[in-house]
């Protein structure tokens, strides 16, 4: 036999076998050149979040296992009876993310999916954070990919690893560049779990305000208007995280909670008549009835928008309608003209 013609054939069994024999292994699998902490500028001290648990489950419930974790990290209740029923609901194609994060969101925490131009650097910057992050990774088998959640609790930069809880293994470690070869399949899905007065490390504002709106469907009003002064205290300049905050209020029928973040919003936007409308409308149901009617009419008076128009004017009628004493309402001192 001509040992030249089964060089492929080797050549081929080696990257099966690779693939194949794990989601991170090993020895000869991995290149040399690719990706190292320090290309993310982390050269800090090793950090390991050794407080996060760790619910052992095998292939078919990593996902199961590694939400468990986040939300056990912050000290709440896991049911994972609750959390397998969540699951068992996924195709089996899917990379499952809509049912992590139904599944999260049942824990009572705020879930954020990190989606930024650097992932990579997000999700150690994460971790330096305290905050552990569940990633969706997959291997490329021949059949297909093979889906496979952990939580990535650690990284090493001297060593160049990442610290997982993956399935049945409450501590794994993998070179930074296997994990990014493995993560990039998922197109760099994770997500952090927390209480709803903080924040994630890597968000902005308009990420924040897009993973907290579920919230409200969800009938979670009261979680939502926490998340929402969490980011009005970061980004206090944000017109559309006070409007969020002022809607979440006026929901649970805290109007002068709403009536407040309203007329944060308006000074920062002067010229938002959706604003001044929603204010006014507001202002109405505390029986402010003379301050909501000056405020529609100037939203009436500089509007352009023929839809917009027609929904002022409604609040209008209403705010004509008013009967019995009109109340003035605190805080309204310094409104734009």
């Amino acid at each position: 036999m001509n040992r030249h013609s089964e060089m492929p054939r080797a050549i081929a069994l080696l990257l099966i076998a690779c693939a194949i024999v794990g989601t991170f292994v090993a020895a000869g699998c991995t290149s040399l050149s690719g990706p190292k902490l320090a290309d993310e500028g982390i050269k800090n001290r090793a950090i390991e979040l050794t407080s996060v648990p760790f619910y052992p489950q095998d292939d078919d419930q990593c996902a199961v296992a590694a939400i468990a974790a986040v939300v056990g990290a912050q000290k709440v209740a896991v049911d994972l009876s609750e959390l397998n029923q969540a699951f068992a609901k996924a195709a089996p194609d899917d990379p499952m993310s809509a049912e992590a994060l139904t599944a999260a969101r049942s824990s009572g925490l705020v879930p954020y999916v990190l989606r930024s131009p650097h992932p990579e650097a997000d999700v150690v910057r994460e971790v330096e954070a305290g905050n552990p992050v569940a990633v969706l990774l997959s291997s490329s088998l021949l059949f297909g990919p093979r889906w496979h959640f952990a939580v990535v609790v650690g990284v090493d930069p001297k060593n160049d690893k990442v610290v997982l809880r993956s399935c049945l293994n409450a501590r794994e470690t993998t070179s930074f560049s296997d994990f990014v070869s493995n993560w990039s399949g998922s197109n760099n899905w994770a997500m952090v779990l927390l209480p709803a007065d903080k924040l994630p490390a890597t968000i902005d504002a308009q990420s924040a305000i897009a993973a907290i709106r579920p919230l409200e469907k969800n009938n979670q009003i009261e979680l939502a208007e926490r998340a929402y002064s969490a980011v009005t205290e970061r980004w206090p300049e944000n017109v559309l995280a006070w409007k969020s905050l002022a809607d979440a209020r006026y929901q649970q029928k805290n109007l002068r909670g709403s009536i407040d973040a309203w007329v944060v919003a308006l000074r920062l936007a002067p010229d938002d008549n959706v604003s001044r409308n929603n204010l006014a409308y507001v202002l109405l149901d505390r029986q402010c009835a003379e301050q909501a009617e000056d405020l529609i009419n100037k939203a009436i008076a500089t509007e352009t928008d023929p839809q917009q128009l027609e929904a002022f004017k409604s609040t209008r009628y209403w705010v004509l309608r008013h009967e019995g004493p009109s109340v003035v309402c605190p805080g309204l001192e310094n409104l734009p003209p």
